[in-house]
């Protein structure tokens, strides 16, 4: 899973701007577990959870839970390929508050 996170986060600097680094943390928050640190650990039910909701793809359509959470998803992300996801996650325009 490491190695594929880096892998996007590098992706995505190619893609747009941002260091690989900022990319990786990205993924963490989107994740949910960006808050974690070697002083405050994840449970390991928790991130054996969030791993399999990943990898078995059983996150929400609008692809909540995953590496690429839209806020208008036009598509289930549980049904689009990963870099169609990165894809959309990168071109959805931010809200003005």
């Amino acid at each position: 899973m490491f190695e594929l996170m880096v892998g996007l986060a590098r992706r995505l600097q190619f893609e747009v701007e941002g260091e690989p680094h900022y990319w990786f943390w990205t993924l963490m928050d989107n994740l949910g577990i960006s808050q974690y640190s070697d002083d405050q650990r994840i449970p390991t039910g928790r991130i054996e959870k969030i791993l399999d909701t990943v990898i078995d793809r059983t996150y929400k359509r609008n692809g909540l839970g995953g590496f690429f959470p839209l806020k208008h998803a036009e598509k289930d992300q549980r049904k689009v390929e990963l870099w169609y996801q990165l894809n959309a996650y990168v071109l959805e325009p931010e809200e003005n508050d």
